[in-house]
């Protein structure tokens, strides 16, 4: 495992891999015995720690590894004191003594695009999907932005069109991602305090139909900043026949069925995509705006 993420790492030219050389002198990797809930492993980016549950992979982990440098951490971005660097392109924000994690799904993303060439092993399928669109768009070399923990670097680079509404839109589907999956895990005691208390039980379904909406208008503006994104591209790294085939592959690859789990209640993600998709082709062919 270690052998194939150093191989590819190896790849890359030597500024890029110095952080993850420098990490991986250091790393520790405490093994757990018993399984936690949703997670595998996880990578503690303050302390350079990778905790390791029963049947995880390190491949992730390996790569959040590669996209810290030490000497960042704890220091501000952009000179300012409410942010914190944290991990690849993610930055962590003091807010009323609140901890708030901005860039979760794209660096999630990120790892995921590089764990995928080490292994046939997948995960974080909507934030790779989207990381992968722009990475398609642009280049592999936006990867210099995580594997340099340079947040600063993403967001002034003049060629992105709205890299700011991507990033944050992102973390959006992430965020409500996460949630859900809390609900379902929570599934049993929540139907038993809805049992007992009418008015607990209309604030948990508001919360619930919430997160649903939010979940699914966020993957639906994401289609169409990814568009926008390609269409004022002005060195597209692939053609407009591969792009919309990308965007095709959506709808049709069973790796991204979870985007469409609530089509049944109100607004269906699947037609509002295939209609984007749909009204882009034909901008296409009669060579209208985009």
């Amino acid at each position: 495992m270690i052998e194939s993420v150093d191989n590819l790492i190896n790849t890359f030219p030597e500024e890029l891999r110095k952080n993850y050389y420098a990490n991986k002198q250091s790393i520790t990797i405490e093994t757990k015995s018993k399984p936690a809930k949703d997670i595998s492993t996880k990578y503690d980016n303050r302390n350079n720690v990778i905790f390791k549950y029963p049947n995880g992979s390190l491949y992730n982990e390996l790569f959040y590894m590669a996209f810290r440098d030490q000497k960042k951490v704890n220091q501000h971005p952009w000179q300012d004191p409410n942010f914190y660097y944290d991990n690849g392109i993610a930055v962590t924000e003091n807010n009323a003594g609140k901890a708030i994690f901005h860039g979760r799904g794209l660096n999630e993303g990120f790892a995921e695009y590089l764990s995928r060439k080490c292994t046939d092993k997948k995960n974080h399928f909507l934030n790779y999907y989207f990381t992968d669109l722009l990475i398609s768009i642009y280049g592999e070399e936006i990867l210099n932005y995580p594997l340099k923990n340079d947040p600063e670097g993403l967001f002034s680079d003049e060629r992105f069109s709205n890299i700011y509404n991507i990033y944050k839109t992102l973390d959006e589907v992430n965020n409500a991602e996460s949630t859900m999956l809390m609900i379902a895990r929570n599934h049993d005691k929540l139907k038993k305090i809805t049992l007992q208390d009418r008015e607990t039980k209309e604030t948990i379904v508001n919360l619930v139909d919430g997160v649903k909406n939010n979940f699914k208008t966020s993957i639906i503006n994401l289609f169409n900043l990814m568009i926008n994104e390609y269409e004022n591209s002005q060195s597209r790294s692939v053609d407009n026949e591969h792009f919309i085939k990308k965007l095709e592959e959506f709808v049709s690859n069973d790796d991204y069925k979870l985007a469409f789990t609530f089509d049944k209640d109100g607004l269906s993600v699947k037609d509002e995509v295939n209609k984007i998709i749909e009204n882009y082709k034909l901008g296409n062919k009669k060579g209208l705006p985009r």
